[in-house]
């Protein structure tokens, strides 16, 4: 690809995501997703709902709870999307110190696919030590990582699933591609719970809890939207979660992005062997 190729052109390049069949597991929601977390609480590092600007062209995009209102400097592969390393920095200044990054996903052994997350520590924070996350490919474009969570640091496993459904639709305002993060191993039960406290738990169709959706958002294909959801919103689930959460997110949408939109399949011609 040309380098010098404009961002306008590379706009008017751009191929809207075609409709297709809702995959498996598609949450039963009739709700805004909005109105379905807890009242308590907050995440600790992020607002519960961000909107992600990739600036297609450029190095740096930026995340905020307002896309004029950025706060998080993210360094992201300039043109050559889903090929290169992606950086989360803690503020929106090109020399604050990082949070997160984002491998390129890359082809272990046959059919297998993985993208190395690291968290880095925080002055502060809940740990102390880098930490390396897997995102492993699954069946039927699924994408997985384990990280510890809670107070007692008990690891849980949590699971981006393709979705068309009623979540992504109501955060982008109509059809659009997305993905919702699921809670594997929290409790399961039916497709909205209401708890004797007022807790609202909107669920996947085999019941496990959803903590987070992002959507693409109209009609600036290259922006996201994204959203904590039930114990992803109320910050029980911790730091770590949170910062895996949302650098996967931002990996996993702009792979969405550099193949016009479609569902993205567990190991495309794109991505690298190790």
């Amino acid at each position: 690809m040309n380098t010098s190729m404009s961002e306008k052109a590379l706009l008017s390049s751009y191929v809207p995501p075609q409709e297709h069949s809702p995959p498996a597991y598609e949450e039963v929601q009739t709700k805004p997703a909005h109105a379905a977390i807890s009242a308590q609480g907050t995440p600790a590092l992020f607002p519960r709902e961000c909107i992600f600007t990739y600036r297609l062209s450029h190095s740096h995009s930026y995340l905020g709870a307002k896309r004029d209102e950025p706060l998080f400097l993210v360094k992201t592969p300039r043109l050559l999307m889903g090929t290169g390393d992606i950086l989360l920095l803690s503020g929106t200044d090109k020399l604050d110190t990082p949070l997160a990054s984002a491998g390129a996903l890359k082809i272990r052994s046959g059919s297998t696919c993985a993208s190395q997350l690291r968290l880095k520590p925080r002055l502060g924070g809940s740990f102390t030590q880098p930490m390396d996350i897997d995102v492993t490919v699954g069946t039927k474009n699924k994408y997985q990582f384990t990280v510890p969570v809670g107070p007692a640091n008990r690891p849980e496993t949590f699971e981006w699933r393709q979705s068309t459904g009623e979540l992504v639709r109501s955060l982008a305002g109509g059809f659009q591609y997305g993905m919702k993060l699921v809670r594997l191993d929290g409790p399961a039960g039916g497709s909205i719970n209401s708890s004797h406290d007022g807790k609202v738990t909107v669920v996947g169709g085999d019941g496990k809890p959803i903590v987070a959706v992002f959507a693409a958002m109209r009609p600036q294909a290259n922006n996201a939207k994204f959203h904590f959801m039930n114990e992803g919103a109320t910050g029980e689930l911790g730091e770590v979660f949170e910062l895996a959460a949302m650098i996967s997110f931002i990996r996993l949408f702009e792979l969405q992005l550099s193949q016009g939109g479609v569902a993205i399949g567990p190991c495309f011609g794109s991505v690298a062997r190790s």
